[in-house]
Protein backbone atom coordinates (compact mmCIF):
# COMPACT_ATOMS: atom_id res chain seq x y z
CA UNK A 1 0.00 0.00 0.00
CA UNK A 2 1.30 3.33 -0.59
CA UNK A 3 0.58 5.84 1.82
CA UNK A 4 -0.90 9.18 0.57
CA UNK A 5 0.70 11.44 3.10
CA UNK A 6 -1.54 14.88 1.41
CA UNK A 7 -4.90 15.41 0.25
CA UNK A 8 -6.34 18.33 -2.42
CA UNK A 9 -9.39 18.78 -3.42
CA UNK A 10 -7.99 18.19 -6.67
CA UNK A 11 -6.46 15.04 -5.82
CA UNK A 12 -10.07 13.44 -4.42
CA UNK A 13 -12.23 15.06 -7.90
CA UNK A 14 -9.55 13.02 -10.18
CA UNK A 15 -10.10 10.06 -7.45
CA UNK A 16 -14.19 10.64 -7.48
CA UNK A 17 -13.11 10.13 -11.89
CA UNK A 18 -10.63 7.75 -12.27
CA UNK A 19 -8.85 6.25 -9.72
CA UNK A 20 -6.33 4.99 -11.92
CA UNK A 21 -5.54 9.15 -13.25
CA UNK A 22 -5.22 9.67 -9.62
CA UNK A 23 -2.69 7.50 -8.86
CA UNK A 24 -0.56 8.13 -12.00
CA UNK A 25 -1.04 12.00 -11.88
CA UNK A 26 -0.65 12.73 -7.87
CA UNK A 27 1.39 9.44 -6.79
CA UNK A 28 3.60 8.60 -9.70
CA UNK A 29 3.50 12.63 -10.97
CA UNK A 30 2.50 11.54 -14.68
CA UNK A 31 0.72 14.67 -16.58
CA UNK A 32 -0.61 14.86 -20.04
CA UNK A 33 -1.11 17.59 -22.12
CA UNK A 34 -3.93 20.30 -20.52
CA UNK A 35 -7.62 20.65 -22.75
CA UNK A 36 -7.92 23.95 -24.35
CA UNK A 37 -10.63 25.66 -22.54
CA UNK A 38 -9.04 24.99 -18.96
CA UNK A 39 -6.31 26.31 -20.14
CA UNK A 40 -8.05 29.73 -21.17
CA UNK A 41 -9.61 29.23 -17.51
CA UNK A 42 -6.34 29.66 -16.49
CA UNK A 43 -5.78 33.12 -18.09
CA UNK A 44 -8.97 34.57 -16.75
CA UNK A 45 -8.06 33.18 -13.24
CA UNK A 46 -4.66 34.58 -13.43
CA UNK A 47 -6.27 38.13 -14.35
CA UNK A 48 -8.30 37.98 -11.75
CA UNK A 49 -5.48 37.13 -9.66
CA UNK A 50 -3.61 40.17 -11.01
CA UNK A 51 -6.44 42.13 -10.42
CA UNK A 52 -6.79 41.11 -6.91
CA UNK A 53 -3.19 41.97 -5.93
CA UNK A 54 -3.54 45.64 -7.49
CA UNK A 55 -6.94 45.75 -5.28
CA UNK A 56 -4.90 44.64 -2.47
CA UNK A 57 -1.69 47.53 -2.95
CA UNK A 58 -4.21 50.05 -3.28
CA UNK A 59 -5.83 49.54 -0.11
CA UNK A 60 -2.08 48.85 1.87
CA UNK A 61 -1.11 52.24 -0.43
CA UNK A 62 1.39 50.78 -2.25
CA UNK A 63 2.16 52.21 -5.53
CA UNK A 64 3.00 49.06 -7.46
CA UNK A 65 2.39 45.43 -7.32
CA UNK A 66 5.13 42.71 -8.50
CA UNK A 67 3.75 39.56 -10.38
CA UNK A 68 6.16 37.17 -12.78
CA UNK A 69 3.82 38.12 -15.75
CA UNK A 70 2.89 41.98 -15.94
CA UNK A 71 6.15 42.14 -13.61
CA UNK A 72 5.98 46.02 -11.39
CA UNK A 73 2.54 47.01 -12.12
CA UNK A 74 1.29 50.59 -11.62
CA UNK A 75 -1.58 50.22 -8.65
CA UNK A 76 -2.97 53.75 -9.54
CA UNK A 77 -6.48 53.23 -11.41
CA UNK A 78 -5.49 55.78 -13.68
CA UNK A 79 -2.74 53.20 -15.35
CA UNK A 80 -4.96 50.73 -15.41
CA UNK A 81 -4.66 48.74 -18.43
CA UNK A 82 -7.39 45.84 -18.46
CA UNK A 83 -6.26 44.87 -21.74
CA UNK A 84 -2.88 45.27 -21.40
CA UNK A 85 -3.07 43.07 -18.28
CA UNK A 86 -5.48 40.24 -20.41
CA UNK A 87 -2.60 40.38 -23.06
CA UNK A 88 0.26 40.09 -21.26
CA UNK A 89 -0.86 37.40 -19.50
CA UNK A 90 -2.53 35.22 -23.03
CA UNK A 91 0.96 36.00 -24.41
CA UNK A 92 2.42 34.09 -21.24
CA UNK A 93 0.09 31.10 -21.18
CA UNK A 94 -0.21 30.84 -24.83
CA UNK A 95 3.74 30.00 -25.03
CA UNK A 96 3.72 27.76 -21.48
CA UNK A 97 0.61 26.12 -23.10
CA UNK A 98 2.70 25.31 -26.73
CA UNK A 99 0.97 22.09 -27.55
CA UNK A 100 -2.56 24.27 -28.21
CA UNK A 101 -2.61 26.46 -31.37
CA UNK A 102 -3.94 29.71 -30.54
CA UNK A 103 -5.66 31.59 -33.05
CA UNK A 104 -7.18 35.15 -32.05
CA UNK A 105 -10.69 32.96 -32.06
CA UNK A 106 -8.88 32.14 -28.19
CA UNK A 107 -7.83 35.11 -27.62
CA UNK A 108 -11.21 37.05 -28.28
CA UNK A 109 -13.01 34.82 -26.21
CA UNK A 110 -10.64 34.93 -23.13
CA UNK A 111 -10.95 38.67 -23.40
CA UNK A 112 -14.95 38.14 -23.33
CA UNK A 113 -14.63 35.75 -20.21
CA UNK A 114 -12.47 38.34 -18.23
CA UNK A 115 -14.47 41.14 -18.98
CA UNK A 116 -18.23 39.12 -18.49
CA UNK A 117 -16.16 37.98 -15.11
CA UNK A 118 -15.40 41.46 -13.74
CA UNK A 119 -19.39 42.93 -15.22
CA UNK A 120 -21.80 40.64 -14.55
CA UNK A 121 -24.11 40.62 -11.47
CA UNK A 122 -23.14 44.29 -11.17
CA UNK A 123 -19.58 43.73 -10.41
CA UNK A 124 -19.67 41.48 -7.99
CA UNK A 125 -17.12 39.49 -8.52
CA UNK A 126 -14.97 42.03 -9.88
CA UNK A 127 -11.66 42.02 -7.44
CA UNK A 128 -11.55 45.91 -8.04
CA UNK A 129 -14.62 46.19 -6.16
CA UNK A 130 -13.94 44.32 -2.74
CA UNK A 131 -12.08 44.15 0.10
CA UNK A 132 -9.33 41.97 -0.33
CA UNK A 133 -7.43 39.94 2.04
CA UNK A 134 -5.02 38.01 0.15
CA UNK A 135 -5.15 36.38 -3.22
CA UNK A 136 -3.80 32.83 -3.83
CA UNK A 137 -3.67 31.85 0.25
CA UNK A 138 -2.21 28.87 0.68
CA UNK A 139 -3.15 26.23 3.50
CA UNK A 140 -1.78 23.44 5.15
CA UNK A 141 -4.20 21.68 8.06
CA UNK A 142 -2.77 18.67 9.83
CA UNK A 143 -6.10 16.74 11.28
CA UNK A 144 -6.53 15.66 14.36
CA UNK A 145 -8.46 12.33 13.94
CA UNK A 146 -6.11 9.64 14.94
CA UNK A 147 -6.95 7.75 11.45
CA UNK A 148 -5.50 11.15 9.77
CA UNK A 149 -2.38 11.16 12.23
CA UNK A 150 0.15 11.75 8.97
CA UNK A 151 -1.90 13.34 6.77
CA UNK A 152 -2.30 16.81 5.74
CA UNK A 153 -4.78 18.69 3.83
CA UNK A 154 -3.10 21.16 1.28
CA UNK A 155 -5.00 23.54 -0.67
CA UNK A 156 -4.90 27.48 -2.37
CA UNK A 157 -7.90 30.00 -1.38
CA UNK A 158 -8.33 31.97 -4.96
CA UNK A 159 -9.15 34.69 -2.94
CA UNK A 160 -10.13 36.09 0.33
CA UNK A 161 -12.43 38.67 1.11
CA UNK A 162 -13.49 40.88 4.22
CA UNK A 163 -17.50 41.63 3.98
CA UNK A 164 -17.22 42.96 7.83
CA UNK A 165 -15.70 42.80 11.10
CA UNK A 166 -17.57 39.19 11.57
CA UNK A 167 -17.80 37.92 8.04
CA UNK A 168 -14.94 36.56 5.57
CA UNK A 169 -15.68 35.26 1.72
CA UNK A 170 -13.40 32.21 0.02
CA UNK A 171 -13.51 33.09 -3.33
CA UNK A 172 -13.15 29.80 -5.77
Amino acid sequence: MIPITYLRSSMVGTFEMCRLKMFLSYILGHSEPSNLKADMGTMVHKVMEILAKIKLARQENKRKIDDEIVGKYSSNPKNLNLDDIIDQVYNYYAKAFSHHVWTDKEHKLVVKWVYKTITDYDGKFDPLNQNIVQPEQRFSIQLEDDWAKDLLLNGTIDLLIKQDDTTYEIVD
